[in-house]
């Protein structure tokens, strides 16, 4: 007699919520060229409250703004966004800086300079 085991029975079931959870990150972390734009342009304007202590609310209020555009994304994604762009401005300055370097091309320098 053939008797299968428990072992032979149990089949591996995808965990369909991590992947859910997983495209819902990516597709929130995608930034259209508009976006970007918009969010450089709302950091400058709300550049001062940003020192008053209240950075979660700007952010909050920004996120709002920017959600508008096309879709919202959350506040953490949005303030990662900027880290991101800084970074990098500061990244391409620093390289511009050194003697002998090419001048690196990146199309928000001037917009986030």
């Amino acid at each position: 007699m053939n008797n299968p085991t428990v072992e032979s029975e149990i089949v591996p079931i995808e965990n369909d919520v991590d992947s859910e959870a997983e495209e819902d990150a990516k597709e929130m972390s995608k930034w259209a060229h508009e976006d970007i734009l918009l969010l450089i342009h709302l950091y400058k304007k709300y550049e001062k409250l940003f020192e008053s202590g209240i950075k979660k609310k700007v952010w909050q209020k920004i996120n709002e703004i920017n959600g508008k555009s096309k879709k919202k994304k959350d506040i953490i994604n949005v303030e990662n966004k900027w880290k991101s762009l800084k970074r990098t401005y500061k990244n391409i300055k620093i390289k511009s800086a050194q003697s002998g370097s090419q001048r690196k091309h990146w199309e928000y320098f001037f917009s986030y300079g």
